[in-house]
Protein backbone atom coordinates (compact mmCIF):
# COMPACT_ATOMS: atom_id res chain seq x y z
CA UNK A 1 0.00 0.00 0.00
CA UNK A 2 1.46 3.44 -1.11
CA UNK A 3 0.38 6.96 0.56
CA UNK A 4 0.06 9.39 -2.24
CA UNK A 5 0.46 12.87 -1.09
CA UNK A 6 -1.04 16.07 -2.62
CA UNK A 7 0.45 19.49 -2.14
CA UNK A 8 -2.73 21.37 -1.27
CA UNK A 9 -1.90 24.79 -0.06
CA UNK A 10 -3.77 25.41 3.53
CA UNK A 11 -6.82 27.53 3.71
CA UNK A 12 -7.30 30.08 5.84
CA UNK A 13 -10.28 31.34 7.29
CA UNK A 14 -11.60 34.81 8.97
CA UNK A 15 -14.48 34.38 11.44
CA UNK A 16 -17.34 35.83 12.68
CA UNK A 17 -20.10 36.62 14.91
CA UNK A 18 -23.36 38.08 14.39
CA UNK A 19 -26.14 39.53 16.32
CA UNK A 20 -29.64 39.16 14.74
CA UNK A 21 -33.04 39.52 15.92
CA UNK A 22 -35.32 36.43 16.20
CA UNK A 23 -36.99 35.25 13.30
CA UNK A 24 -34.48 37.22 11.10
CA UNK A 25 -32.33 33.93 10.70
CA UNK A 26 -32.83 33.51 6.65
CA UNK A 27 -32.71 37.20 5.66
CA UNK A 28 -29.10 37.52 7.52
CA UNK A 29 -27.62 33.90 6.29
CA UNK A 30 -28.55 35.08 2.91
CA UNK A 31 -27.00 38.23 3.34
CA UNK A 32 -23.89 37.09 4.87
CA UNK A 33 -23.70 34.14 2.20
CA UNK A 34 -23.42 36.98 -0.69
CA UNK A 35 -20.29 37.99 0.91
CA UNK A 36 -19.01 34.71 1.12
CA UNK A 37 -19.66 33.91 4.62
CA UNK A 38 -21.15 29.99 5.73
CA UNK A 39 -22.56 29.12 8.83
CA UNK A 40 -19.27 27.72 11.10
CA UNK A 41 -21.67 25.86 13.07
CA UNK A 42 -21.70 28.56 16.09
CA UNK A 43 -25.47 28.91 16.34
CA UNK A 44 -27.03 29.90 19.88
CA UNK A 45 -29.32 31.96 21.64
CA UNK A 46 -27.50 35.02 23.64
CA UNK A 47 -28.99 35.00 26.79
CA UNK A 48 -33.01 35.89 27.70
CA UNK A 49 -32.71 38.51 25.00
CA UNK A 50 -34.79 38.08 21.39
CA UNK A 51 -31.42 37.76 19.73
CA UNK A 52 -30.10 35.42 18.02
CA UNK A 53 -26.01 34.80 17.67
CA UNK A 54 -24.82 33.53 14.63
CA UNK A 55 -21.19 32.49 13.88
CA UNK A 56 -19.91 32.60 10.63
CA UNK A 57 -16.69 31.85 8.37
CA UNK A 58 -15.34 32.57 5.07
CA UNK A 59 -12.14 32.03 3.74
CA UNK A 60 -9.08 35.00 3.88
CA UNK A 61 -8.49 34.64 -0.02
CA UNK A 62 -11.97 36.46 -0.47
CA UNK A 63 -11.26 39.21 1.21
CA UNK A 64 -11.18 42.92 -0.18
CA UNK A 65 -11.78 46.16 0.36
CA UNK A 66 -14.95 46.93 -2.09
CA UNK A 67 -16.50 43.60 -1.06
CA UNK A 68 -15.94 44.80 2.99
CA UNK A 69 -17.68 48.44 1.66
CA UNK A 70 -20.67 46.45 0.52
CA UNK A 71 -20.84 44.81 3.78
CA UNK A 72 -20.82 47.15 5.54
CA UNK A 73 -23.47 49.17 3.52
CA UNK A 74 -25.70 46.33 4.23
CA UNK A 75 -24.75 45.84 7.83
CA UNK A 76 -25.99 49.28 8.17
CA UNK A 77 -29.19 48.90 6.22
CA UNK A 78 -30.11 45.79 8.18
CA UNK A 79 -29.36 47.73 11.66
CA UNK A 80 -31.62 50.34 10.27
CA UNK A 81 -34.35 47.98 9.25
CA UNK A 82 -34.14 46.56 12.73
CA UNK A 83 -34.60 49.97 14.38
CA UNK A 84 -37.24 51.12 12.65
CA UNK A 85 -39.23 47.63 13.35
CA UNK A 86 -38.50 48.06 16.89
CA UNK A 87 -39.78 51.81 16.87
CA UNK A 88 -43.44 50.72 15.69
CA UNK A 89 -43.43 49.08 18.87
CA UNK A 90 -41.82 51.27 21.11
CA UNK A 91 -43.55 54.23 20.05
CA UNK A 92 -47.15 52.23 20.77
CA UNK A 93 -45.47 50.90 24.21
CA UNK A 94 -45.07 54.82 25.18
CA UNK A 95 -48.61 55.46 23.95
CA UNK A 96 -50.11 52.76 26.09
CA UNK A 97 -47.84 53.17 28.92
CA UNK A 98 -48.98 57.02 29.58
CA UNK A 99 -52.98 55.85 29.65
CA UNK A 100 -52.40 53.28 32.43
CA UNK A 101 -50.25 55.29 34.40
CA UNK A 102 -52.92 58.36 33.34
CA UNK A 103 -55.63 55.28 34.58
CA UNK A 104 -53.87 54.56 37.56
CA UNK A 105 -53.51 58.22 38.69
CA UNK A 106 -57.42 58.46 38.25
CA UNK A 107 -58.51 55.71 40.38
CA UNK A 108 -56.05 56.31 42.99
CA UNK A 109 -57.82 60.24 43.31
CA UNK A 110 -60.66 58.33 43.22
CA UNK A 111 -60.16 56.19 46.34
CA UNK A 112 -58.47 58.51 48.72
CA UNK A 113 -61.03 60.73 47.78
CA UNK A 114 -63.35 58.32 49.98
CA UNK A 115 -61.38 57.75 52.53
CA UNK A 116 -62.01 59.37 55.56
CA UNK A 117 -58.82 58.17 57.05
CA UNK A 118 -56.30 59.09 54.58
CA UNK A 119 -55.11 62.90 54.54
CA UNK A 120 -55.84 64.13 51.09
CA UNK A 121 -55.52 67.36 49.47
CA UNK A 122 -57.45 70.25 49.25
CA UNK A 123 -58.13 69.47 45.54
CA UNK A 124 -60.19 66.32 46.43
CA UNK A 125 -61.42 66.87 49.65
CA UNK A 126 -64.69 68.55 48.55
CA UNK A 127 -65.56 66.28 45.87
CA UNK A 128 -69.42 64.40 45.94
CA UNK A 129 -69.73 61.11 45.36
CA UNK A 130 -70.48 61.32 42.13
CA UNK A 131 -67.76 63.13 40.59
CA UNK A 132 -65.84 60.53 42.63
CA UNK A 133 -67.24 57.75 40.94
CA UNK A 134 -66.33 59.85 37.48
CA UNK A 135 -63.20 60.12 38.32
CA UNK A 136 -62.75 56.31 39.18
CA UNK A 137 -64.71 55.66 35.90
CA UNK A 138 -62.40 58.01 33.49
CA UNK A 139 -59.48 55.88 35.30
CA UNK A 140 -61.40 52.77 34.32
CA UNK A 141 -61.84 54.12 30.88
CA UNK A 142 -57.80 54.46 30.35
CA UNK A 143 -56.63 51.42 31.36
CA UNK A 144 -59.37 50.21 28.62
CA UNK A 145 -58.40 52.05 26.27
CA UNK A 146 -54.49 51.81 26.31
CA UNK A 147 -54.23 48.28 24.44
CA UNK A 148 -56.77 49.94 21.73
CA UNK A 149 -54.19 52.69 21.62
CA UNK A 150 -51.52 50.19 21.67
CA UNK A 151 -52.88 48.83 18.14
CA UNK A 152 -53.89 51.95 16.64
CA UNK A 153 -50.63 53.13 16.99
CA UNK A 154 -48.71 50.54 16.11
CA UNK A 155 -50.84 50.01 12.71
CA UNK A 156 -50.41 53.74 12.06
CA UNK A 157 -46.49 53.76 12.83
CA UNK A 158 -46.47 50.56 10.89
CA UNK A 159 -47.83 52.20 7.80
CA UNK A 160 -45.37 55.08 8.07
CA UNK A 161 -42.33 53.58 8.54
CA UNK A 162 -43.21 50.96 5.95
CA UNK A 163 -41.34 52.78 2.67
CA UNK A 164 -37.96 53.59 4.78
CA UNK A 165 -38.15 49.70 5.78
CA UNK A 166 -38.77 49.23 1.87
CA UNK A 167 -35.91 50.99 1.19
CA UNK A 168 -33.44 49.82 3.25
CA UNK A 169 -34.22 46.20 2.02
CA UNK A 170 -33.50 47.70 -1.52
CA UNK A 171 -30.26 48.77 -0.30
CA UNK A 172 -29.62 45.27 1.52
CA UNK A 173 -30.71 43.44 -1.74
CA UNK A 174 -28.62 45.97 -4.09
CA UNK A 175 -25.51 45.17 -1.89
CA UNK A 176 -25.75 41.77 -1.97
CA UNK A 177 -26.28 41.66 -5.61
CA UNK A 178 -23.27 43.45 -6.15
CA UNK A 179 -21.11 41.31 -3.50
CA UNK A 180 -22.18 38.54 -5.67
CA UNK A 181 -20.61 39.70 -8.59
CA UNK A 182 -17.64 40.87 -7.28
CA UNK A 183 -16.93 37.82 -5.10
CA UNK A 184 -14.68 35.23 -6.95
CA UNK A 185 -16.43 31.99 -7.78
Amino acid sequence: MTLTTTNTAPTTYDYCTISMPRGKDALYADTYRNFGWTPDGADHTAGPTRRHVLGLRRERSVRSVELTELQQNAETALATIDALERSRVTAARVVAYALGAIGSVLLAASVFAMQDTVAVPDLLGGLDPVTVFLVGAGGLVNWATAPVAFQVVRAARTKRIRPAIDRQFDVVYGACEAASRRRPA
